[in-house]
């Protein structure tokens, strides 16, 4: 009989198949990003199709105290203190096609502590997901690019991807 033979498996495996496509269905299923060190240089690459895209991220740890209570100062805004040592992130450079994308300071100037990142791609634009800080500090940054340039950047708390806390939009001045 069908039932008696792996039956008991079937079933768990035809849910884990239905759990997986409803997922990525509604976009569920994140992509696992690449560790950003906390002192150092970390490259990201990706190929889609023919465009390969390039982030480097430079970061250097800074010395922090703990926050006592809510009146303790920040010194360094950067930091989301769910890491001691703070982790600051000096630049984010990015290439397309071997063309280098100039990625304007305000882009990343308050994305401190950041864990990971990752490329992705939406509707024709590339996306760098960038990940960091924990729990009610923590924040996803979404760098969006065409094949030339910046687009925007979308600010999300770790804790609610869906709404932005957050939109920036950067244009292309011409001057004549």
């Amino acid at each position: 009989m069908i039932g008696e033979v792996g039956g008991g498996n079937t079933m768990k495996s035809l849910k884990i198949i239905l759990l997986a496509s409803v997922c990525i269905q509604f976009g569920i299923a994140q992509e696992i990003g690449t560790k950003i060190s906390t002192n150092g240089e970390t490259i990201l690459s990706k190929n889609f199709g023919k465009t390969k895209v390039v982030a480097k991220f430079l970061t250097s740890i800074i010395e922090i105290k703990p926050l006592k209570n809510e009146n303790d100062k920040r010194h360094f805004v950067q930091c989301t203190y769910s890491r001691i040592p703070c982790s600051l992130t000096e630049n984010i450079s990015v290439e397309i096609d071997g063309k280098l994308v100039i990625v304007p300071i305000n882009a990343y100037s308050d994305l401190g502590d950041i864990n990971e990142a990752h490329w992705s791609i939406n509707k024709g634009n590339l996306m760098l997901i960038i990940t960091g800080g924990d729990a009610s500090e923590s924040f996803i940054a979404k760098l969006i690019f065409n094949k030339r340039r910046l687009t925007e950047r979308r600010l999300y708390s770790g804790e609610d991807q869906y709404r932005p806390l957050e939109i920036s939009y950067y244009y292309q001045v011409v001057f004549e």
